[in-house]
């Protein structure tokens, strides 16, 4: 079942539309592209002592490297720095980090990523890399304020965070030239922890917000209360939570009225953003070794719940061959414990529960 989030599906399916969400998706697309280029254009900056500011302040390849010769090398560190700031790689087990993006309370599994690029075609568009990307969180407010480590909003639990260093390296690489220009022609220039938050943590919003939808579905099937944004930006959202919430019922009342497969739940669920929420759900490349492998279940744990509690008894029947692999799953999840050595012991109880849930569920 895992593949649904690791394989986008090439299968046009059809099903339901909701022509009344384009309006409240340009609105959002709208609103989070005032965010981004906001943070963009001003030069706050992250305290020095920020995982990523550590990270990159012990990046010391030389800037006037070529894009392809600068990430070869930044490939061949990669590892070596996951592993001194408790990363979870494929050679290293890594931490629990506390509160490093969501605030102090979220436990925070951080790891590195392998994906492939194109370090010229990066290079050439370099703001808009997204080399920090939100696997997973805990919070349903459309507050859309960045991840930036304070507590802004009032739900807490866990999160899933993918740093791709070599192409976080080579973006800051590209800052880093930037204002070197600009020293010649200002005489002033901005360093790591601006870079971070003007660029790293403002291009995070996009699938954090999008997330933030998908948890807003399940705490309406789980007849959760919804979370509420404790911060506000210094210009005016608009608040569309009312008409959102609204389109998540349609959505809810018509999949549990419909027999299909899981895949085609992902595939056809409205989006805020993107096309299809299938784009903010699929997870990067995570090496499939004993180290890192069980952050691919653990990141997507509530939302295989959240599609079988939704789905019920009428569509186990129909996803039959999918639930028989998430059971092997579970089970490889439940034998190897690797999680056990990394979490606490107030997360590992919930997981399992959670785990018990589903078993019974299908």
């Amino acid at each position: 079942m895992l593949d649904i989030f690791t394989y986008p599906s090439t299968v046009d399916v059809g099903g339901e539309t909701y022509p009344e969400f384009n309006y409240i998706r340009k609105v959002y697309v709208n609103e989070v592209n005032n965010v981004v280029d906001y943070y963009r254009n001003k030069p706050y900056a992250v305290k020095n002592n920020h995982l990523l500011a550590v990270l990159l302040n012990n990046c010391t390849i030389p800037l006037e490297y070529p894009p392809d010769q600068f990430v070869s090398v930044a490939t061949v560190r990669a590892p070596a720095i996951a592993k001194h700031l408790g990363l979870t790689s494929g050679s290293s087990k890594g931490k629990v980090h506390d509160g490093v993006f969501y605030g102090e309370g979220c436990a925070e599994v951080i790891f590195s990523t392998e994906e492939f690029f194109s370090p010229d075609s990066a290079a050439a568009d370099w703001r808009n890399i997204t080399a920090v990307e939100v696997i997973d969180h805990p919070r349903s407010d459309l507050g859309m304020t960045l991840p930036n480590g304070k507590k802004t909003g009032t739900e807490t639990g866990t999160a899933v965070i993918a740093i791709n260093i070599p192409l976080l390296m080579l973006q800051y690489r590209c800052f880093a030239l930037h204002q070197q220009d600009k020293f010649k022609e200002l005489g002033t220039s901005l360093g790591v922890s601006h870079f971070i938050h003007m660029y790293v943590l403002p291009n995070m919003v996009p699938r954090q917000t999008e997330l933030a939808f998908v948890n807003r579905c399940i705490n309406y099937l789980n007849g959760a209360p919804m979370g509420v944004s404790l911060v506000r930006h210094s210009f005016v959202l608009l608040d569309n939570s009312h008409s959102v919430d609204k389109l998540i019922k349609k959505f809810t009342n018509i999949s549990q009225n419909k027999k299909e497969k899981y895949s085609t739940v992902v595939k056809n669920m409205p989006s805020i953003l993107y096309e299809s929420i299938e784009n903010a759900m699929l997870l990067p490349d995570i090496p499939v070794m004993r180290q890192s492998n069980w952050v691919r279940l653990f990141s997507r744990l509530k939302y295989i719940s959240y599609l079988i509690k939704l789905g019920g008894n009428k569509d186990v029947v129909n996803n039959l061959s999918e639930l028989n692999a998430l059971r092997r799953e579970i089970k490889y999840f439940q034998t190897d414990r690797m999680y056990q050595t990394i979490l606490p012991a107030d997360i590992m109880y919930d997981i399992d529960s959670e785990l018990d849930s589903i078993l019974k569920l299908m």
